[in-house]
């Protein structure tokens, strides 16, 4: 690795306390995944901006389903659109952080997300009233991969604003490359956490870094301890999970210095019967809110990139 090509990012820690709760929206082991019958852009596409809001760990996006504008949680964590909603026939079941959660199924109409536009929408209904009851605002669901896949899109966190790219577009996107491999519908980036290979997960659902617990006692003697803290998935489930700040997290182009994690059961993520179901058979931890909120990051899903500034 380069002088140039070599991007080292100091990262302050945020003084969480023993009392403070962080939400993770991860779903895995869906055996299909609802989309839209047709697809379209408006526009050529152009690039085109929208603001979003920073409410607790989560970005809150303005779409329009089914004629109903409402705000949603920008989550690559997520496999497609997720509607808030009481599951009254469950047609799966999932697993989120904390437990398997009941499935349904509903066909919304049309999807309106800045300029992307899907026809005949079918989304997954999970009930999201505790997410609701954290932020103190109704929320109308999730905005996910199947969504967040149709064009290269900037997430400019400082700025509160996303970017959609042009689709194929052959302009240089700027910053660090990342690359990526796409397992199930998370992105995951190879790393080296306190000299520990790693594969990490790309989360904007998560308010925190995660680990797997078998990490915890292997980074010692390359971290300090942070305050224990409690984390709840998408079952509404707390845990309290012990944090360490490591020293240096380093992936193929790009390091970062003092970077805070917190320590939980991943393993069940990669228990599945097939590979189809599971979002990273070598899934050891996620990338979230703490990781990205001091820059810029674009996801291309064609490129199986991400750019980093």
């Amino acid at each position: 690795m380069t002088s140039r090509t070599q991007l080292l990012l100091v990262f302050a820690l945020l003084g969480l306390s023993a009392a403070a709760q962080q939400e993770v929206c991860v779903l895995s082991h869906l055996r299909a995944i609802p989309s839209a019958t047709t697809l379209a852009f408006e526009g050529a596409p152009q690039i085109q901006t929208q603001p979003f809001r920073a409410v607790g760990p989560f970005i809150l996006v303005t779409a329009t389903v089914g004629g109903v504008v409402g705000s949603y949680i920008l989550d690559s964590g997520a496999p497609g659109l997720v509607i808030n909603g009481a599951v009254a026939i469950a047609v799966d079941s999932a697993l989120a952080l904390d437990r398997y959660v009941m499935i349904g199924q509903r066909n919304v109409g049309e999807l309106r997300w800045g300029p992307i536009k899907q026809r005949a929408a079918i989304a997954y209904v999970l009930d999201l009233s505790h997410l609701e009851r954290s932020l103190g605002e109704p929320i109308s669901g999730l905005i996910g991969y199947e969504q967040l896949r149709q064009l290269p899109i900037t997430i400019d966190y400082p700025k509160r604003v996303i970017t959609f790219l042009r689709k194929h577009s052959e302009a240089k996107v700027q910053g660090i490359a990342l690359p990526f491999e796409l397992s199930g519908h998370l992105p995951l980036v190879e790393a080296e956490v306190g000299g520990r290979q790693a594969t990490l997960g790309f989360d904007t659902g998560s308010g925190v870094n995660l680990l797997d617990k078998a990490y915890f006692g292997q980074l010692a003697s390359s971290s300090a301890e942070l305050p224990e803290m409690r984390v709840r998935g998408l079952g509404a489930t707390d845990e309290t999970i012990a944090r360490r700040s490591v020293a240096l997290t380093t992936t193929s182009h790009a390091n970062w210095v003092n970077l805070p994690y917190g320590f939980a059961d991943l393993t069940r993520f990669r228990d599945s019967p097939t590979a189809e179901e599971a979002i990273g058979a070598q899934l050891d931890g996620l990338l979230g809110k703490e990781w990205m909120q001091q820059r810029v990051v674009t996801l291309d899903y064609a490129r199986r990139r991400l750019y980093i500034r």
